[in-house]
């Protein structure tokens, strides 16, 4: 009868599950039809909002949590909500004029995710990440809710 040493069995399989990352990440993509980046912006005399649509992007988890992303927006499509006629094309030309965002040279902005705290509740999450618009990127925090609606976010 035959003895196995299992030994330097044990120690090559504590040695290959040492150097493997049990947590696969799982991507989800951003559903561009139905998404956008909504805006506020404050003046002297006043306030304006609208919305960027999205071009690209996508939401990285490990294990249900979530732990990065990126986005990628088309400022192409940035529209003024809250005027009409005259005056909301103006706004909206100057926004994509160089005074602005430029969009003839910088047709996109991205927001990359670099962390994202729970915060102690389900879906509840505090984002860090860097903007990217005309070149120049700026890191920006928020606080976020991920809400699961079936198979959606």
């Amino acid at each position: 009868m035959k003895k196995l040493n299992w030994l330097p069995i044990a120690l090559l399989a504590v040695a290959l599950t040492a150097f493997t990352d049990p947590a696969e990440t799982v991507s989800y993509s951003v559903d561009t039809e139905a998404s956008s980046v909504k805006w506020f912006a404050k003046k002297v005399t006043g306030a304006h909002n609208g919305h960027v649509k999205m071009k690209s992007g996508n939401l990285d988890f490990q294990e249900g949590v979530l732990t990065g992303g990126s986005f990628v927006m088309d400022m192409n499509s940035i529209v003024c909500d809250d005027l009409s006629g005259e005056s909301k094309g103006k706004l909206e030309g100057h926004l994509k004029s160089d005074d602005f965002f430029g969009v003839a040279n910088y047709p996109e902005a991205t927001f990359v995710i670099t962390q994202a705290v729970p915060r102690g509740t389900p879906g509840s999450y505090k984002i860090v990440g860097n903007m990217t618009i005309k070149e120049s990127t700026e890191e920006i925090r928020f606080n976020a809710q991920l809400d699961e609606v079936g198979e959606q976010m």
